[in-house]
């Protein structure tokens, strides 16, 4: 009789996990990169306070110096250009750089906080693959990140063009002018440049995500401080150092080279708003960015089974 019971209860335990069914992935990633985003809504601070800044500075100058859209449009017609498209150019970088440092202490945290707050018992109650979650942790700061910098951007920039249309009217000036300056090409500029940083950034941040999903505590110290002591060496045992050289194009380089030129040969970069400068080749021709991406899939594919065999502590 107590045999009976027992056995009828193992099976009342078990029946629910037996009977459980796994989870289509793409909807399984798609479900998991939701919560991810739920979860982590402050990824979306750096490009906001960033876009405002740049947008209150341009309504702040167009009220303060409305004539200064008109002194840049009377300039020659390549200097004119180029002083146009500055700002623009300028509002897209400091939102894209705000973004990378969000993606950066977004990773740090990903898979070590899951474990500190014990939320990773949450996640293997549910029939999701720890690839998975892996790699929804992965697309924010891959796919998610990007795609917000774009959208910011874009309203920025609208809000910015708008400004000076304003100012222009106010002084009497053209505003078609300026709309002549704008180039409609400038959207599909940035995505491009905004999806070769993202390219180009992925092995850093499959880096960190390993590093978060190993670390048993103080992930932000075990992602800076061994390149810092080997640049460090190499800097007192050579002269150079070759880490800080990768940190630099990391950082600084990949969206002049989604354009073919040398960011380092340039004093000031030129204007980025035309097709006819999206240069793939200078991308995908060169081996450096096949072994990033070879390395991304490494660093990836340890972190998947770091986190599947790292206990809670």
């Amino acid at each position: 009789m107590n045999h009976t019971a027992s056995t009828t209860t193992d099976h009342a335990i078990e029946a629910p996990g037996a009977g459980r069914t796994a989870t289509p992935f793409l909807r399984a990633l798609q479900w998991s990169v939701r919560l991810e985003l739920w979860q982590h809504r402050w990824i979306v601070i750096g490009p906001l306070v960033a876009a405002s800044i740049l947008v209150a500075t341009s309504v702040l100058e167009a009220i303060g110096a409305p004539g200064n859209i008109a002194a840049l449009l009377a300039r020659a017609p390549d200097a004119r250009r180029v002083a146009i498209a500055h700002p623009y150019g300028l509002s897209a970088g400091m939102i894209a750089m705000a973004a990378f440092f969000m993606g950066i202490f977004y990773c740090i945290e990903a898979l070590q906080s899951e474990r500190s707050d014990r939320s990773i018992l949450f996640w293997k109650s549910l029939p999701v693959s720890d690839a998975t979650i892996v790699l929804s942790k992965a697309w924010i700061p891959l796919v998610v990140l990007p795609l917000i910098v774009y959208a910011v951007t874009l309203v920025a920039q609208t809000i910015m063009a708008v400004t000076s249309t304003f100012a222009l009217i106010a002084t009497g000036g053209d505003p078609a002018a300026l709309w002549r300056e704008l180039s409609l090409e400038r959207p599909i500029v940035h995505l491009y440049g905004i999806a070769v940083m993202a390219i180009l950034h992925s092995p850093l941040y499959a880096w960190i995500l390993m590093v978060s999903a190993w670390a048993r505590r103080r992930a932000l110290v075990w992602v800076f401080l061994p390149p810092y002591l080997i640049g460090a060496a190499e800097q007192l045992a050579f002269g150079h150092s070759n880490v800080k050289k990768l940190i630099g194009h990391l950082i600084m380089e990949p969206f002049a080279r989604g354009f073919a030129l040398d960011p380092y040969a340039h004093a000031k970069m030129p204007a980025f708003d035309r097709v006819a400068q999206i240069d793939p080749a200078s991308v995908f021709g060169r081996p450096g960015t096949w072994i990033g991406l070879a390395a991304t899939t490494l660093f990836l594919l340890i972190a998947i089974r770091f986190r599947r065999d790292r206990e809670l502590t």
